[in-house]
């Protein structure tokens, strides 16, 4: 059971990641050469958010149950001039209303303002077609509307395959599917006990871990490998920012040897 657990939470790390240093733009130097507005950058880091707007579809191998899970969803989340979760009123994702959640239980509650979520969300298809976010706004939130458009394909890790043994005494390269349009950002995510490797790269379908990064695994330890694979959106909110993201993500296991 500890095994599913840690599957089913393997997305929110992600996400986690994804946001980590999004948190304070006092230095505004640090973003001087990112357009932010264009969604063709890396992630922009160090930016101060305001409002984060999500549609993913996860696909995560299970140890404890030898097969692989696909979940699919949407996840929308607001907030105020210190950081506290508002509510933003009601808000559609291509004209479907998206319920509002509690966050300390995750039950639906409309006088709750917290997170807002779908799951799964049936209509997500990775085809390069457009999503549409509508937030009406509240006496404390502007209403505002932004189009996000899916990549052309899912990602998939081509290699190594799922139950490999990986020398760590040798450079690791990670394969994935891709396309003639790549889509703005990966990121590789390989962990095992809190010991974390993670990059942004380039869409590009190949990246090599060195020894030395995989050097902090122990031998005969699993490690989870996984990547998430999407488009991305800021535009400026409160003065702070809105973030909209739609991505892709495929997690396997490997035995780590000398």
């Amino acid at each position: 059971m500890e095994k599913l657990l840690k599957s089913m939470m393997l997305f929110c790390i992600f996400i986690s990641l994804i946001l980590s240093g999004c948190n304070d733009v006092s230095d505004i130097s640090k973003n001087s050469n990112k357009n932010v507005t264009d969604p063709h950058n890396f992630v922009p880091q160090d930016l101060e958010i305001a409002a984060t707007l999500l549609i993913y579809k996860s696909k995560a191998f299970n140890l404890h149950l030898n097969s692989v899970i696909t979940t699919t969803g949407c996840d929308a989340a607001f907030y105020n001039a210190g950081n506290f979760s508002v509510d933003a009123g009601i808000i559609t994702l291509n004209g479907d209303t998206i319920r509002r959640y509690s966050a300390p239980t995750g039950q639906q509650n409309p006088d709750s303002m917290y997170a807002y979520g779908c799951q799964p969300y049936e209509d997500l298809l990775f085809n390069g077609g457009n999503y549409t976010w509508n937030i009406f706004g509240s006496l404390n939130y502007p209403s505002f509307s932004q189009t996000i458009s899916a990549p052309d394909h899912e990602v998939n890790i081509l290699s190594p395959l799922n139950g490999a043994s990986i020398s760590k005494s040798t450079n690791l390269t990670i394969t994935w599917t891709t396309s003639i349009n790549p889509v703005d950002t990966v990121k590789i995510l390989i962990t095992s006990d809190g010991k974390i490797i993670n990059k942004y790269v380039p869409d590009t379908g190949s990246y090599t871990i060195s020894s030395n990064e995989l050097s902090i695994f122990n031998n005969n330890e699993n490690i989870s490998i996984s990547i998430a694979a999407g488009n991305y959106k800021f535009i400026p909110l409160l003065g702070k920012y809105a973030m909209f993201a739609i991505l892709s993500t495929h997690q396997i296991y490997c035995n780590i040897v000398i």
